[in-house]
């Protein structure tokens, strides 16, 4: 299993380091930071900084591999990078640069329990819990199963995936719009709202969600500590 931050221009510098803080002990077969380009309309302060801070992580954390990008290409092209050219892990667990994990995370745990989730390609991590999460517009439960709930839809700020299939995900389906090409949770999320997707009976709901195999964990959650990117 590999472990992956992926990070942008922010505000608070320091936020990276509160996640790196956080994250569950294990042996990662390799640990990444990748860092989105500078966009365009940063000025020349913002963009030295930016440069200032990834030469600091990259010099304070030098068991982790950074990969800056030269353009701004957002989530979802950072994403699609590190699953197709970078990782070779069956797995990675996926980190937004402003999310912090709690002291339940125990991935040795998570890891033995996704082979009993039927069809499981991807675990995430809300930032509320079930019982709150249940009328929550941007997931649908579909069943529960233990400590687990598989449902339309998931979150990308922090998830346990499947590599080969995300990279199938990312390289196949292509949906028009900026945020469905910014970010891959968009794609599932927008896709549920359209009237080819509530006109599909129970079964061909169920074969499209076996494409995404997504579940989530009913108590574990992070904390976004919602970093402020460039207004």
């Amino acid at each position: 299993m590999d472990i992956a931050i992926l990070g942008a221009i922010i505000k608070n510098p320091k936020m990276i380091e509160d996640v790196i803080s956080s994250l569950p002990e294990y042996d990662y077969h390799q640990k990444f930071i990748l860092f989105d380009g500078i966009p365009e309309k940063a000025n020349k302060l913002q963009r030295e900084s930016y440069i200032k801070y990834m030469d600091y992580i990259e010099r304070t954390y030098p068991s982790w591999k950074v990969l800056s990008f030269n353009q701004n290409v957002y989530y979802r092209e950072m994403l699609k990078y590190l699953v197709n050219t970078q990782s070779q892990a069956d797995k990675i667990l996926v980190i937004q640069d402003d999310v912090t994990l709690n002291s339940d995370f125990n991935l040795h745990q998570i890891e033995k329990d996704w082979k009993n989730l039927p069809d499981c390609k991807m675990i995430c991590f809300h930032h509320i819990k079930h019982e709150d999460l249940k009328q929550h517009h941007w997931i649908t439960p579909i069943s529960e199963h233990g400590d687990y709930v598989k449902s339309h839809g998931f979150t990308e700020r922090v998830f346990l995936i499947d590599r080969v299939n995300v990279a199938h995900k990312l390289d196949n389906e292509i949906r028009e719009g900026n945020r469905n090409k910014r970010f891959f949770e968009q794609i599932y999320h927008n896709f549920k709202n359209t009237k080819t997707f509530h006109n599909m009976n129970d079964k061909q709901k169920e074969e499209y969600w076996k494409t995404y195999g997504c579940y989530y964990h009913k108590n574990i959650i992070h904390n976004h500590l919602v970093g402020k990117r460039l207004s």
